[in-house]
């Protein structure tokens, strides 16, 4: 699993919604399933020191929600870039998928759906995507039209 998103905007109390989904998340995996975690903005970056997909531990996933926390808040958001680059990073892995915390308000790069859709849609072997939404004005609609009812 990967996480990539943006806390943009929201200040902090939306960020510690978005660490506690997280943190919710990396209850659920087991010793083999394989995480990285990405904050971004208009491009995604590695959020801690460790920045390959590596299992998880109750170390990893500590030190993981540790760098959430320190991650810079707002700026422009690339929300297809994001998510596209999230998806290569686990991209035909098994069981590879995207988890989404933000607010998925685009401000630059493709702005609507079906934008984002077309950005999605030229990765090879895609992963699942997931979403959470986070802050006052989420576009929520934005995520489930994405990534369904049951995913956002």
């Amino acid at each position: 699993a990967s996480g990539g998103g943006s806390a943009g905007g929201g200040g902090r109390a939306e960020a510690e919604r978005g660490r506690g989904g997280v943190g919710g998340v990396g209850l659920q995996l087991s010793a083999d399933d394989r995480v990285a975690l990405r904050v971004g903005d208009v491009s995604l970056r590695a959020a801690g020191s460790d920045a390959e997909l590596a299992p998880i531990s109750v170390e990893r996933r500590d030190a993981l929600l540790a760098a959430l926390g320190e991650a810079p808040l707002g700026g422009a958001t690339d929300l297809a870039r994001m998510l596209r680059e999230a998806g290569e990073l686990v991209a035909a892995k098994p069981r590879g998928a995207v988890l989404y915390i933000g607010d998925a308000s685009p401000t630059t790069g493709a702005l609507d759906m079906r934008e984002v859709r077309a950005s999605l849609a030229a990765l090879q072997d895609a992963p699942r995507y997931f979403g959470l939404a986070t802050g006052e004005g989420a576009n929520v609609a934005l995520l489930r039209s994405l990534f369904g009812d049951g995913s956002a």
